[in-house]
């Protein structure tokens, strides 16, 4: 969205992701000299330029996981919060373990709550331990 008329970037890809709504290459840019995500369907060309020194397994957001402990909004009714976690097919918390750069995708997919004041009728789903987590949000 910065540049809509696009630009020339050098990047050393290492793997592809989907989020939900939209496949995303991860890869380092030489521009930002970090790893970062690129929507995929925005890449209008490709030049090959051989074999990359880039180690992708420097890319600490794709390699470690975090785990998000989810649970019914708390402003919830008892009976509402039943019927949220039925949604996920479950009947209390439960966990979730994903690359932490995935992180900021699932939460925007499925519109889970990261802080009491989000709206429980559009955010249903609460992220408990947003606190630990804030620096993988978009927050």
């Amino acid at each position: 969205m910065n540049n809509p008329k696009g630009i020339t970037r050098r990047i050393h890809p290492h793997a592809i992701a989907f989020d939900g709504r939209r496949w995303h290459l991860r890869a380092y840019s030489e521009s930002h000299d970090e790893f970062r995500d690129f929507n995929l369907s925005r890449i209008t060309k490709i030049e090959l330029e051989g074999i990359s020194d880039i180690d992708s397994l420097n890319d600490k957001e794709w390699h470690d996981y975090k785990t998000l402990l989810l649970d019914a909004h708390s402003s919830l009714s008892t009976d509402q919060k039943k019927l949220v976690l039925s949604d996920y097919n479950k009947n209390k918390p439960f966990k979730i373990n994903l690359r932490t750069s995935m992180i900021k995708y699932f939460i925007k997919y499925y519109n889970i709550a990261v802080c009491v004041e989000d709206d429980p009728k559009t955010n249903p789903l609460f992220l408990s331990n947003a606190d630990e987590l804030k620096e993988y949000l978009l927050i």
